[in-house]
């Protein structure tokens, strides 16, 4: 009986002590709605308190970690530095296998260059190994995307007159490496060329066609990542200088 009691008390006590530390979402993200919703379903001993971009949490006098906001996989994703062993807890944005899914290129590649400007010595992702050898590792996440946008523009650059929609650059892209995606894997690939056309309109490279007519019609923001799927069949354009590499 004192033992089932100790243990109804020790229970009871972390029930009190249920901390949950997280970047914010700002109210018009459409799943800040949802969240909020799920939120208020918790047990009141579990409380939320907002991290901050560039928050020093002190475990001890001996070890600090330093908070990362990181969007880009999501927008209040976050990565987390340990100071004093020099080493990156990844989460979602750089793994140990596999590939990342990302809702914004723009935030995620800025998100890549935080994460490098801190030069951490390994990396413990969310999913897959450790990574040891961590500057390398990003560096191979930032030649994924430059080869990718390479062939985006190098497609733009043959004739700057001709116009494209996401669907048709991905088409002519597989047509040219001789390949062939299923359904399923097409819309993903078509979703990715769509993300990296936003990036390059805020790099001052591409456009999308009457994008004006297109806001007033269909009453959202063509590049606004959120709206990607709406843009597949817009047509684009090369408007940058010829000369200019991209900014990754």
């Amino acid at each position: 009986m004192t033992s089932e009691l100790n243990h109804q008390q020790d229970s009871q006590q972390l029930k009190q002590h249920i901390k949950v530390h997280k970047y914010p979402l700002i109210k018009v993200d459409k799943i800040y709605k949802y969240l909020f919703q799920q939120i208020q379903t918790l047990p009141d001993y579990i409380t939320f308190t907002d991290l901050e971009n560039n928050q020093i949490i002190e475990v001890d006098e001996n070890t600090h970690i330093l908070v990362l906001h990181t969007p880009g996989h999501a927008r209040d994703h976050c990565a987390f530095y340990l100071k004093e062993e020099g080493v990156m807890f990844t989460a979602d944005c750089i793994l140990g296998h596999g590939s990342v899914a990302f809702e914004d290129l723009t935030e995620y590649i800025r998100s890549l260059h935080k994460i490098k400007a801190s030069e951490p010595s390994r990396l413990f992702p969310g999913h897959g190994e450790v990574v040891n050898n961590a500057m390398e590792k990003i560096g191979q996440y930032l030649s994924l995307r430059m080869a990718k946008e390479n062939q985006i523009l190098d497609l733009m650059l043959r004739d700057i007159n001709v116009t494209w929609t996401p669907i048709e650059i991905v088409e002519a892209i597989n047509l040219e490496a001789n390949k062939e995606y299923s359904e399923q894997l097409m819309a993903v690939v078509v979703r990715t060329v769509g993300l990296h056309l936003i990036k390059l309109h805020y790099d001052g490279k591409v456009e999308m066609v009457d994008a004006e007519n297109f806001k007033q019609e269909a009453r959202i923001d063509p590049y606004d990542a959120d709206n990607v799927f709406r843009i597949v069949n817009q047509k684009w354009r090369y408007i940058g200088d010829e000369m200019t590499s991209s900014k990754l």
